[in-house]
């Protein structure tokens, strides 16, 4: 029986704790500004401690001056010279009616009008520039329709015509629905068909303004057994519904019914294709009518509900001092596919000697260094998110470049590398005999890559990670290269002990 020294022992517990330190920092959140990184990044970031000052002498806004409703533009200050260190600005809107809304640096058209952009340089107050902007509705160029029913209908069932337009703020006050033969039926200006006689039309859009009409859809109205309406209810009343999510409307006729089309009136909710939706908290009531008699209807209620939320996700940066940076970050919703409404956060540099940040998430670097940046909520303060902000003399991609291919050096190919070794070590104090030393190579080198599918997948569950295929290829080849490598000097070590052994025993 083979007799084992205390220190094998050591080669396993140093190659399971290196799987289990992996396997930790693959379930870790992440942050590219590790301590591996900073380090060997920073020995090529050798410029001067803080940057050389330069000002502006001259700010334009570059945008386009025509924003047409429903649409969003973005507007960037652009400094002379380009290379200026200060760059941040404050934006106003002068003459705002609520044709524009702003939002950091961009502008989404409300209504038609005329509104004036500033810019201000924070650096030098004395530094402006402006431009007019006008919000103009976008031509119609396309009208597109479809039937929410099949082509042919029972004489007295009515239908619907659905509209879609190439604009965002397209409505049904832009156009005119048109019936080719008003005796067999007619639509009315929502887009409503009712059939009066046998026979066929044809029914179509065409816009005011704009020399743009739809293609036309025929209508079959055939006889046939027309059941009336007799009964409209609803299996639900005061339904919670949350800011932005959609309910589906589905009222209950009675069940032989000819006629299901409905109507659905509500001031405050947007109704889009029978799904209705708000975007304000409150209760509001909401009413659906049988379109085919409209003595039979039903009045709803709904409870609407902010969508909080529970945690903020902050992303690593780095920045050239000198230089400014959005800083990027999301609110974590509540529920699941819908946006937090209240987006108010506060943003706070832990050291305003390296880098300041202003209400706006805006980042400026002052000198060489590492800040902490955190985001607060202010709905509730509990909830919040940092990142660490790297402020370097590099420029900012170069230095972010570094960091990665160091990560990849160190934290994935080295790291596995290392636990090959030692995978293998294992492998040679305990099973290195006979045929053994080749099957516990393939054992060990499938638990290797294993073990770097694993510490991918827990990337899944860990913030701001995301798992990639080509990080597994790297973890891997790193794990076998050090285990292969380890294998043929031990193989060589084993061959020369047993020729020695058997020569000695000659």
């Amino acid at each position: 029986m083979q007799k084992y020294k205390w220190y094998y022992f050591i080669f396993p517990a140093i190659f399971v704790f290196l799987s289990t330190i992996i396997l930790v920092f693959g379930a870790t959140p992440g942050n590219k500004s590790s301590a591996q990184s900073k380090i060997l990044a920073s020995l090529f970031d050798v410029g001067p401690e803080t940057p050389t000052i330069i000002h502006a002498n001259g700010l334009t806004i570059e945008g386009d001056s025509t924003l047409y409703i429903d649409n969003t533009n973005t507007y960037q200050a652009i400094f002379t010279p380009s290379d200026t260190t200060d760059q941040r600005v404050r934006i106003e809107v002068l003459d705002n009616d609520e044709e524009v809304k702003l939002s950091d640096h961009s502008l989404t058209g409300l209504k038609p009008g005329e509104v004036t952009l500033i810019f201000t340089s924070l650096a030098d107050e004395s530094l402006t520039s402006q431009m007019t902007i006008n919000v103009l509705r976008e031509p119609i160029t396309s009208l597109k329709t479809t039937l929410t029913t099949d082509n042919t209908l029972i004489n007295g069932v009515t239908s619907k015509l659905e509209v879609t337009s190439n604009t965002k703020d397209f409505t049904l006050d832009d156009i005119n629905f048109l019936s080719s033969d008003t005796s067999i039926l007619t639509i009315d200006e929502e887009g409503y068909i009712y059939t009066h006689n046998v026979g066929k039309a044809t029914v179509s859009v065409k816009a005011k303004n704009y020399d743009v009409s739809s293609s036309p859809i025929e209508i079959n109205v055939t006889d046939g057994t027309f059941v009336p309406v007799s009964s409209l209810t609803y299996q639900e009343d005061n339904i919670d519904i949350y800011i932005g999510e959609k309910h589906v409307i589905k009222p209950i006729f009675n069940q032989d019914a000819s006629d299901k089309a409905f109507r659905i009136k509500c001031e405050y909710a947007d109704v889009d294709n029978k799904q209705v939706s708000f975007d304000k908290i409150g209760k509001y009531d909401l009413t659906i009518t049988s379109v085919s008699n409209s003595t039979f209807s039903k009045t709803i209620s709904f409870n609407v509900k902010e969508v909080m939320a529970t945690s903020i996700t902050v992303s690593y940066a780095s920045i050239q001092y000198g230089k400014t940076t959005k800083l990027s970050y999301s609110l974590v919703s509540k529920v699941e596919g819908l946006d937090v409404t209240n987006k108010d956060v506060t943003f706070e540099s832990d050291d305003e000697s390296i880098a300041t940040i202003d209400a706006s998430g805006y980042v400026l670097g002052l000198k060489k260094g590492t800040i902490n940046i955190s985001v607060t909520w202010k709905k509730d303060p509990t909830v919040k998110g940092s990142s660490t902000i790297a402020i370097t003399s590099m420029d900012a991609e170069k230095y972010d470049s570094l960091n990665g291919i160091i990560r990849k050096l160190i934290g994935h190919f080295g790291a596995f590398l290392v636990t090959g070794v030692f995978g293998i070590l294992t492998a040679y104090f305990f099973f290195f005999k006979g045929k053994m030393k080749y099957i516990s190579l393939a054992i060990f080198l499938v638990y290797g890559l294993l073990l770097a599918i694993l510490s991918e997948v827990l990337q899944i569950f860990a913030g701001s990670r995301t798992p990639a295929w080509s990080d597994v290829g790297i973890d891997f080849s790193g794990y076998a290269i050090g285990a292969i490598v380890t294998f043929g000097i031990l193989l060589l070590i084993y061959v020369k002990t047993k020729r020695k052994e058997i020569s000695t025993q000659e």
